[in-house]
């Protein structure tokens, strides 16, 4: 989701990346081994990454407008 996914990040644009999960998710803790698991992806490719962990479930019942967003735009990996 975010400029990347719509085709308008520039050369200083981040990549923004919902990892969605299923199970009991604590986010705080999956987010934190999500952006340990891309930093050397973000240094061989020289761009942030915003990674975000979602429970599938609070994802699906899209609650929150980041969930309704990523469902509007996000491109699936």
């Amino acid at each position: 989701f975010g400029s990347a996914a719509r085709g308008q990040a520039g050369p200083e644009s981040d990549i923004d990346l919902l990892v969605v999960l299923q199970g009991p998710v604590d986010v705080v803790s999956e987010t934190l081994h999500v952006v340990d698991l891309l930093y050397p992806l973000q240094l061989e490719s020289e761009r942030y990454i915003s990674a975000k962990a979602a429970a599938e479930d609070e994802y699906e019942a899209g609650r929150l407008q980041l969930y309704r967003n990523v469902r509007r735009e996000g491109v699936p990996v």
